[in-house]
């Protein structure tokens, strides 16, 4: 499978002298295309720093970086701040809608930075929101918005420009478990659409089903990757996706149910084949220490 993105021997420190922090230290990884990858490990293990060098956002001290066919870092500073604008998209823990905007104005803006004109960028923002269920909400302020609902304005923001590599920071740690659950289906069909790769960096076990490969980092390295194999033709775990909170979507993080989901492969971040791992290393690979 074609990789979206990949890292080979990327190495990234902060400091100096002994006040130097390691955060990644030679990690090699490849994003599948149209995947959902998820990075999960401890507060501290390199997660953030691993997706901000994915996006091309965070320079490595050492080793290669490609992101869909292209080496980023190689690109002049204005070539690398067009390419991010036009091919990535990126969803905030804590959102980082302006305040000043309405719900439309936030969702348009991306477009407008890649030259659309503002017309072509209103209608496109306009459908986007109605696709993740905020039509009603155009001319809503960020404040007088739930948090859920300002998650899917956050969400349509990312895909408006329609990028084919989003990278998300805890999208559901704000949220309370249907929303966020709501918000992890919305995602998973992101992904099902046009090829579309999404990273998302994660502590929420419940979020885990939705996944098709996890990456545990620990100590500034990938120390586990588990594939899923959702079933064919299926783009989110329980369904179709809608923002109803049906119950043919799983309770996320049920070990029992993410077994009916499909059997996780474990591999090593070498390695593209290994033997069946349990469940249960699904739903603690968070918190499981083991090394390759």
């Amino acid at each position: 499978m074609q990789a979206a993105a990949s890292l080979s021997g990327v190495s990234k420190s902060f400091g100096a002298g002994e006040a130097s922090v390691r955060a990644l230290r030679g990690v090699r990884l490849e994003v599948p295309a149209g995947a959902l990858m998820m990075v999960i490990g401890p507060s501290g293990c390199g997660k953030t720093t691993l997706v901000s060098v994915l996006a091309a956002i965070l320079r490595p001290d050492a080793g290669e970086v490609e992101v869909l066919g292209e080496r980023p870092f190689s690109l002049s500073p204005r070539a690398l701040a067009d390419f991010r604008a036009r091919h990535l998209g990126f969803v905030f823990q804590a959102f980082n809608l302006i305040p000043g905007l309405t719900a439309l104005e936030n969702v348009e803006l991306p477009a407008l930075l890649i030259g659309m004109s503002r017309m072509v960028a209103r209608e496109r923002a306009t459908m986007v929101l109605e696709r993740v269920g905020m039509g009603s909400r155009l001319g809503t302020y960020p404040q007088q918005l739930s948090g859920g609902q300002q998650q899917r304005v956050a969400i349509a923001r990312a895909i408006v420009h329609e990028p084919s590599l989003v990278v998300c920071d805890e999208p559901t740690s704000a949220l309370d478990q249907a929303t966020g659950r709501r918000a992890m289906i919305l995602l998973r069909s992101l992904a099902a659409e046009r090829g579309r790769t999404l990273i998302v960096v994660t502590h929420d076990q419940r979020a885990y089903g939705f996944a098709d490969r996890i990456a545990t980092m620990e100590d500034g390295h990938i120390v586990r990757i588990v594939r899923r194999r959702l079933p064919v033709g299926d783009s989110t775990p329980g369904g179709a996706g809608d923002d109803d909170g049906s119950a043919d979507a799983p309770v996320l993080g049920d070990a029992a149910q993410l077994a009916q989901l499909a059997p996780p492969v474990v591999t090593s971040p070498d390695s593209d084949t290994a033997p069946a791992a349990s469940t249960a290393s699904v739903a603690s690979a968070g918190t499981r220490k083991e090394h390759p």
